[in-house]
């Protein structure tokens, strides 16, 4: 197996990673065209082999962690507004609980008391700076979002608690919590309009 094989193998297993683990390939071939070729196969850098400590610096300069830092922001930056999926989904929560429609009106009530009380935490800690407590609180809405298949939410969701963890710049934290409080004011519409199963 090449290079170029190897690490299409690596790009394949990685393909649901948000931030994928960088390739360094050595080659005698250095031109353009090949370069061109190997970025297709999901390889960040080609350098010219034998390795010299120029070539070395350029690969730990290049992959340092302030690197990473900006290659993460870009990315997570990239998949901000393409979010899709469902508001609420009342007949997969009906088949979930076995279509008890007794159980789900319990659910979606127990949701509409809890979700309003998070989502005050949740705005209340974010003008306050306090990004652990916003990023808990996204977890927990999180939940309760899945609990009523609202994927969209859940989705937003885990996009602003991976902003957080990885601790990408403030506008793009901002950003994605900007889009996570419009999909869960949504959402809170929604479970407003849904007065019966």
């Amino acid at each position: 197996m090449d290079g170029m094989n190897t690490a299409e193998v690596i790009r394949n297993k990685e393909k649901d990673k948000v931030h994928p683990s960088p390739i360094v390939l050595m080659s005698w071939h250095d031109n353009e065209d090949y370069k061109k070729e190997c970025s297709k196969y999901g390889i960040n850098l080609v350098i010219k082999e034998p390795l010299n400590t120029a070539s070395l610096k350029d690969i730990l300069t290049k992959f340092s962690p302030k690197w990473l830092a900006k290659e993460k922001t870009k990315k997570v930056a990239v998949l901000k507004d393409d979010i899709v999926g469902k508001i609420i989904d009342i007949p997969r929560m009906l088949r979930n609980y076995g279509n008890n429609e007794e159980l789900v009106q319990s659910f979606l009530n127990s949701i509409k008391q809890e979700l309003p009380r998070r989502v005050n935490v949740f705005t209340t800690t974010y003008e306050y700076g306090n990004l652990n407590i916003v990023r808990d609180m996204a977890i927990k809405i999180k939940m309760l979002a899945n609990y009523c298949g609202a994927t969209r939410t859940e989705e937003a969701s885990s996009r602003l608690i991976q902003c957080i963890l990885h601790k990408t710049n403030p506008e793009v934290i901002d950003q994605t919590y900007q889009k996570t409080l419009s999909e869960i004011r949504l959402l809170q519409k929604h479970l407003l309009d849904a007065q019966k199963v």
